[in-house]
């Protein structure tokens, strides 16, 4: 397991602003439900901002205890959810942000 990571763009250390990006990646959830859009619905109905991809939606939920929440008000609004996750690991997010900022 990693314990701290050094990113680096063009040549320089990113300090402040990676470690902004990992603490954002931790944030984002991938839900996916046999209703896709009741799920969208329910979400938007509730002012979350969703994006929508091919293999669900993505929305951003702060810890485990919200994410255990926001996943229990899912199911009892009659959303079933087949698909309840983290996009991915923080630095893999981390990385994918950094090189789309150097598109």
């Amino acid at each position: 397991m990693v314990d701290d990571a050094i990113f680096m763009s063009k040549g320089r250390t990113l300090g402040d602003e990676a470690s902004a990006m990992v603490a954002e990646a931790k944030t984002k959830y991938r839900i996916d439900a046999l209703d896709r859009d009741l799920l969208i619905s329910t979400l938007r109905g509730s002012s979350v901002p969703v994006e929508e991809t091919p293999t669900g939606v993505v929305v951003r939920i702060d810890g485990d205890t919200n994410a255990a929440e926001a996943l229990a008000w899912l199911v009892s609004k009659g959303v079933r959810v087949h698909r309840f996750g983290p996009v991915g690991s923080a630095l893999e997010q981390t990385y994918m942000a950094m090189n789309e900022e150097r598109r």
